[in-house]
């Protein structure tokens, strides 16, 4: 009894470790996908511009992106 008594001990902090080995990795994955759909979906701006298109390019090198420039003017009223 005592042999298989000992055996039974060793496995056990195994099972933990593969259980700890599986669960971070997978915890991690899920918070990243929180927080990229946290930052992609909550709008921090609101409201309209106005001017004349000054600049047009389509920049990045991984995430490509068409970003603009306008020439806003100050009119006097």
């Amino acid at each position: 009894m005592a042999h298989n008594q000992a055996a039974f001990e060793t496995r056990r902090p195994r099972r933990w470790l593969w259980r700890i080995a599986i669960f971070v990795p997978l915890l991690a994955v899920l918070a990243a996908v929180a927080w990229t759909w946290f930052a992609l979906s909550w709008s921090y701006s609101e409201g309209e511009r106005a001017g004349v298109l000054q600049k047009f390019s389509n920049k990045g090198w991984i995430c490509k992106t068409y970003e603009g420039e306008l020439a806003q003017y100050v009119v006097a009223a």
